[in-house]
């Protein structure tokens, strides 16, 4: 959370140690770079995550590659949309579809049905297995931030709501354009 006297809090990390030898930012075939994304083993638990913290905006220039089919997540200041949610009705956050999560879009899209059950299979594990709760330090961040009193509170409540909508969310993702229908292990 960011404050500042003229702007709006938003929340996010868009930043990384660009000193790191091991981090490696570079050109290359594009579908050479898909290829190894989509090797990647945590590739599926990214595309639900976003969904979850609704980062509209994942894709191949912001994951930075670490070796072979291992990558660390950078720009995402994107979650809940990069939208000012201290003073909005977060409601209208809970079921708003990330049209712009291309890396769910691409796995969704691709030929893997595995890839795809995978997203459906976790999304559902996160409904089943986790509960958000408002971590200790809340009130300190709030009073750091200057951020107002009790937006942890609905934060969580939010990511909550979100979380439970999970399964319809990536749902939506495997029926986007029609390109065909996922079954759930339901």
């Amino acid at each position: 959370m960011a404050p500042g006297s003229d702007s709006t809090f938003v929340l996010g990390v868009a930043s990384l140690d660009g000193s790191e030898k091991s981090i490696k930012q570079g050109g290359g075939n594009f579908a050479t770079k898909w290829a190894d994304v989509m090797n990647w083993p945590h590739v599926a638990h990214v595309a639900v995550f976003d969904e979850l913290m609704g980062n509209d905006d994942r894709h191949i220039a912001n994951l930075i590659r670490l070796a072979a089919h291992e990558y660390a997540l950078i720009d995402n200041e994107r979650i809940l949309f990069g939208e000012s949610w201290f003073q909005r009705d977060m409601a209208e956050f809970t079921s708003r579809k990330c049209d712009a999560n291309v890396l769910a879009d691409t796995i969704a899209e691709g030929s893997d049905a595995l890839m795809r059950q995978r997203m459906i299979s976790l999304a559902q594990r996160y409904v089943m297995n986790t509960l958000l709760t408002v971590p200790d330090v809340g009130e300190n961040l709030e009073q750091l931030c200057r951020a107002p009193a009790g937006i942890t509170v609905r934060l969580i409540e939010i990511l909550n709501q979100r979380r439970t909508l999970l399964p319809s969310l990536m749902q939506w993702h495997m029926r986007k354009g029609d390109l065909f229908y996922a079954s759930t292990n339901r």
